[in-house]
């Protein structure tokens, strides 16, 4: 199944597409106008959520693993991220 989702953070809005297969996450895209340094670990966000469950406790630890890995994002917040992820919504 494909969701899709929009999430105002404080300083942007996050776009969410995901593609479900039973409870696994099978693709994932996020985009928006907020900023993450560097640029180019938006993608790997994306593929740490590949082959997830797409349930609240797998998402959070994939977005604080994220996180971890040094990345910066002015406004934008672990939480930010997850909500936007876990409000997609059935298309």
């Amino acid at each position: 199944m494909r969701y899709n989702g929009i999430y105002k953070a404080e300083k942007g809005l996050i776009k969410v597409a995901l593609e479900v297969e039973g409870t696994t996450i099978s693709n994932a895209m996020l985009t928006g106008d907020f900023f993450l340094f560097p640029e180019e670990y938006l993608t790997k966000l994306e593929g740490l959520l590949l082959g997830r469950k797409f349930e609240h406790n797998d998402v959070r630890s994939v977005v604080e693993q994220f996180y971890q890995s040094g990345i910066t994002s002015p406004a934008v917040t672990v939480d930010d991220f997850i909500s936007a992820i876990m409000g997609a919504k059935i298309e």
